[in-house]
């Protein structure tokens, strides 16, 4: 937690942060004045970086300390995997890396010319250059494995060199890490050089040692310094080891800037933590808030200089590009670009010649629809569609807060603050503010964000602090954005006749609602100590750590997601642990059971999934002699499968066989019902007919969930024939059909469908045009 009083902030970022993840604390610290904003914008909006990464490969990081753990050198590719992970993420390419291994068997400086050729068994992996997928699969599978303790000191001094040749005295964010188990000797006679360097070229080092002793005391130097008052002797050390720890702390006490030493455990839980790229603060909004319109009421109108930021707005999911697999048959690897190319086309249906012409989308245009018919819209059309507005902030008058529900609220926070080095604008904004915190008033303000763009509604509500006054803004709903859902108050209930009963089962008893409040007051969050509050977004973090996985492990099935992000999502444990008896009482006052779930069967399983049943030869008679309606209401419940569709209430009759579980009738139920349908309509009954358009509406939808969609499409083309070209015509019936614009079950409604979405559009034209045609004939 960061401390309520500000102090030097290198005291307390060691505890706080780590290495590249400072830029999302610099945040925090800002909010708490413990840094400056010049020093904020130095951490975040730096715009080159240069970081080396130093591994230890001596024989110790190989060596694991007991057969139950993992040696050394997997918690150092674990960090510098995990570091270069977050710059591939980001993929700036301001942002450079290098990597070395110390401990190698041969030297190899790489890009470093006349470098002191004591320095031995250094092997420069990579030069500073942008991250690659490459060097991630180098330093997870392919790291060098030595077989002579090498000299750390050394690897840093060459990591210097490499920084300095590079960056010169140019404006570069620079650091150095350096990941080892402190197992192999190291001399102190060119630490002072070191230091020398470091300082001069302004460079941070980080060490990340294996095993390091915590000292709770925190002095300037950071933490894992020993006081001279505690005894920081581990017997399990090694000499050399606890020699090296004292020659680190040492370094990086002299060191510039936040330099600092950590243990290897503590920083891979830190760098396991889900990264959030800073985003650049950038102004939605440069202009006056006013209230009062200037042009109407001149200088009696008031305004002030403000600027307005997004305080929330949902993160996009990181985006997908297509690959392209056909490139794996490319001869020449220069030519494998997996790239796609996307091309459009557009085409029309030409009905005087019944093809499908192709054109330009320069020929197209726009069409609204108007009840069933499309009204085309012109560019100049379009224009008359917006509003001649100006950029503007204007405050329309002001209501009382327990006038406006917080549930109105909409899309994102706006922060609005008053111009920068502006302090007769800072004066008045700090007028307004106070005077609406004090009046307990929200302001209602109109916003426009740019010229001829469309004016939203705000209101507007204070926010003031020791540290800082500004005002919040909440977009507003119009009329045309509300939903409004209304169900039965849950106090009391309503009978038919209009009376109040009390001792309806929905209603809660009193020990009930006791229970209830009690449960309620121990399950609210702010009687937990605040820890960290961070909640990250899962969806997104599980694609990031998928795409690196793969990266990494081509042929590997992904991992689980991890505990500590699924944790997120649930209720604490000790509240769960806490509260357990009281949800036990909850659950029985309130009679819940746990139900079992229902596995979805699909139609073709259903008759396979039926145990055989007895028949009785009797019953099956006795059914057969009944009427087809009464017959299919009995077999509903007897389990009967000799069900079908009737005359009194067809409807009913063909769900029940759609729904039946011991056998398969769907083609059956769709055959009696078009059966049925062409009964209706062969006489002169209006209710027939109006009964028999229910009827295809129904049949439409099951066949399109049931697969039968070329069935349906059969049917209505046969009975167009029977309503335009028999001997005596339906065209009042298929009128009623062109109306409720019932077509055929296009592709892109049912997989299953054999008809393309132009020839259901092409079936109701040309239906039109023979309805036209038969009532011409008929005049």
């Amino acid at each position: 937690t960061i401390p309520a009083t500000p102090f030097d902030i290198k005291e307390i970022k060691p505890q706080l942060c780590f290495g590249d993840k400072y830029d999302i604390y610099a945040v925090r610290f800002l909010e708490h004045n413990l840094i400056s904003r010049a020093e904020f914008s130095r951490i975040l909006w730096c715009s080159k970086k240069a970081t080396a990464y130093v591994i230890d490969v001596s024989p110790s990081m190989w060596q694991a300390p007991t057969a139950d753990e993992s040696p050394p050198i997997e918690s150092a590719k674990k960090a510098v995997v995990g570091l270069l992970d977050v710059k591939l993420l980001a993929n700036a390419k301001t942002d450079i890396t290098s990597v070395l291994a110390v401990g190698t068997d041969d030297t190899d400086y790489g890009p470093i010319e006349d470098f002191d050729e004591d320095y031995e068994h250094i092997k420069v992996i990579t030069g500073l250059e942008m991250p690659t997928l490459d060097l991630l699969r180098t330093v997870q599978h392919q790291l060098p494995q030595g077989n002579t303790p090498g000299n750390c000191l050394d690897g840093v001094s060459a990591a210097i060199e490499i920084i300095r040749t590079h960056c010169r005295h140019l404006k570069y964010e620079k650091k150095i890490f350096l990941m080892t188990d402190g197992e192999s000797p190291m001399s102190s006679t060119r630490l002072q050089q070191i230091v020398d360097e470091l300082r001069n070229n302004g460079i941070e080092i980080f060490v990340l040692l294996e095993r390091l002793t915590i000292i709770n005391s925190l002095s300037k130097r950071g933490v894992g310094f020993s006081d001279p008052d505690e005894d920081t002797n581990d017997p399990s050390k090694s000499l050399t080891k606890l020699a090296n720890e004292d020659l680190f702390r040492d370094l990086v006490s002299r060191a510039p800037g936040s330099s600092y030493i950590t243990p290897m455990d503590s920083a891979l839980e830190e760098i396991s933590q889900p990264y959030v790229r800073p985003v650049r603060p950038t102004p939605l909004f440069r202009g006056a808030l006013t209230i009062g319109n200037k042009n109407e009421y001149g200088d009696s109108a008031l305004g002030v200089n403000v600027m307005m930021y997004a305080r929330t707005k949902k993160a996009s999911l990181p985006s997908f590009k297509k690959w392209s697999v056909l490139a794996e048959n490319a001869q020449d690897d220069r030519q494998k670009t997996h790239e796609v190319l996307r091309t459009y086309s557009y085409s029309v249906w030409d009905d005087e010649n019944d093809v499908e012409v192709q054109v330009d989308k320069e020929d197209l245009m726009k069409a609204y629809p108007y009840g069933a018919t499309l009204v085309p819209a012109q560019n100049f059309d379009e224009e008359q569609f917006k509003l001649d507005t100006h950029m503007a902030l204007d405050i329309l008058g002001f209501v009382r807060v327990a006038e406006i529900n917080k549930d109105l609220f909409m899309d994102e926070t706006l922060s609005i603050v008053p111009q920068k080095d502006d302090h007769a604008s800072a004066l008045g904004f700090s007028a307004l503010a106070h005077a609406m915190y004090e009046k307990n008033l929200i302001g209602l303000a109109r916003f426009v964000k740019r010229i001829r763009g469309p004016p939203v509604m705000l209101g507007l509500i204070p926010h003031i602090t020791a540290e800082r006054e500004l005002i919040y803004g909440y977009m507003l709903p119009f009329n045309e954005d509300l939903r409004y859902y209304e169900f039965p108050p849950l106090d009391r209930v309503q009978s038919q006749k209009g009376e109040i009963r009390s001792d309806h089962p929905l209603l809660p008893s009193p020990e009930l609602s006791e229970k209830m409040r009690q449960f309620i007051e121990q399950m609210d969050l702010m009687n937990v100590p605040d820890e960290d509050g961070q909640q990250f977004k899962p969806t997104a973090v599980l694609i990031k750590r998928a795409v690196t996985h793969r990266a990494l492990n081509p042929g590997a099935e992904l991992p689980p997601p991890d505990e500590s992000l699924l944790s997120f999502l649930k209720p604490l444990p000790d509240m769960i642990s806490r509260n357990q008896s009281l949800a036990d009482e909850l659950a029985e006052l309130c009679d819940i059971t746990k139900s079992e779930e229902k596995q979805k069967r699909s139609r073709r399983d259903r008759s396979e999934e039926v145990e055989e049943e007895e028949v009785d030869i009797d019953e099956l008679f006795a059914l057969a002699s009944e009427e087809p309606s009464k017959r299919t209401r009995r077999e509903e419940g007897s389990g009967s499968s000799s069900i079908t569709v009737g005359r009194e209430d067809p409807i009913r009759d063909f769900q029940a066989m759609i729904g039946y579980r011991a056998e398969d009738l769907v083609t059956t139920a769709v055959e009696q019902m078009c059966a049925v349908i062409k009964e209706f309509i062969s006489g002169d009954d209006s209710e027939k007919h109006a009964l028999a358009l229910n009827c295809i509406k129904v049949l439409r939808d099951a066949c399109t969930k049931e697969n039968e969609s070329d069935t349906f499409n059969n049917f209505l083309r046969e009975l167009r024939d029977i309503c335009l070209n028999a001997e005596t015509p339906r065209t009042d019936f298929w009128n009623q059909i062109l109306q409720e614009q019932i077509s055929l079950i296009s592709a892109d409604e049912a997989v299953d469908s054999s008809t393309s979405i132009i020839e259901a559009r092409q079936f109701l034209q040309s239906s039109s045009s023979s309805h036209q045609d038969v009532e011409m004939a008929g005049v």
